[in-house]
């Protein structure tokens, strides 16, 4: 079993939960980001408790980090198994976030509200682009952005256009983040930190990348293809670490430099596009 006390902050998951339900009253639309690396990992939530049938969109944030066959995938099972509209977004693309605010506003037409604005709320797991959406819907940097979870720690109000206003929230994380395989999957987004059990997530990863993207692999050792054979987990960060020079005092390659340089070009999406599961690998 995962110790949360490590990974989670449940105090101020907890808490955030709490600002959520007290909130919903005063909020016409909810906007659920998901990371497209993980797009059923990464929904976080027990969804009917926490959003009580409230109007609801899912984004699926970060499609530009994302395998795009195995993102068309996870479309098709949205479209064939949810009610709520969904849509893909890249922050970081100016006619994505144009559709975007489209979708959104043509949701919102169809929105009964008591304010003299609309209102809706944008929630996620940490790490998964909340701060980025705040800052492309509004055009210009108001939150604090950065691959760590846990940098929005409080509750705000921000003007989208005219007569919409978004309320931004911290990060919540999944019912079922003790379980190994879901832990692993938002280690290797971003979601929370592992330190302890570093290789165990790492190998996760690396497994991955060799069932489902041998070529980004080779790509990323700057190897030839009948290398990859003998790339094992065990001897993979020796390649890295001789590749980027990562040596220690005596010469002594630094296998630990190597593996939280890993961890970070996955995160950053450095390696290529990724998605760490299909439909049929979800854990229910």
């Amino acid at each position: 079993m995962i110790d949360l006390k490590k990974y989670s902050l449940p105090g101020h998951i907890q808490k955030a939960r709490r600002n959520i339900r007290e909130l919903l009253k005063a909020v016409d639309l909810i906007v659920e980001l998901v990371d497209s690396r993980i797009p059923y990992t990464g929904r976080a939530f027990e969804e009917e408790a926490l959003f009580l049938n409230k109007p609801r969109i899912i984004a699926l944030s970060k499609s530009d980090l994302a395998d795009e066959k195995a993102l068309r995938t996870w479309l098709k099972f949205y479209e064939e198994n949810e009610d709520v509209p969904f849509i893909c977004v890249n922050f970081k693309d100016v006619d994505s976030v144009k559709r975007f605010k489209s979708f959104i506003f043509r949701i919102l037409k169809n929105v009964r509200t008591r304010f003299k604005d609309k209102k809706m709320m944008v929630v996620g797991i940490p790490n998964v682009g909340k701060s980025s959406m705040i800052n492309a819907l509004v055009g210009k940097k108001i939150a604090k952005i950065g691959n760590e979870p846990g940098i929005t720690r409080g509750i705000q109000w921000v003007s989208v256009g005219k007569g919409l206003k978004l309320l931004d929230t911290p990060g919540i994380l999944y019912k079922k983040v003790d379980h190994p395989v879901i832990h692993k999957k938002l280690c290797l987004v971003g979601s929370i930190k592992s330190f302890d059990d570093l290789d165990e997530v790492l190998e996760f990863g690396f497994q991955i990348l060799k069932d489902r993207y041998e070529k980004l692999l080779i790509e990323y050792l700057r190897i030839e293809k009948t290398e990859i054979s003998d790339i094992q987990y065990q001897n993979f960060f020796e390649k890295l670490a001789k590749k980027r020079k990562f040596l220690k005092k005596g010469g002594f390659l630094d296998l630990e430099r190597a593996k939280f340089s890993f961890l970070k070009d996955l995160i950053d999406g450095k390696i290529g596009r990724i998605i760490y599961e299909l439909p049929e690998d979800v854990i229910v």
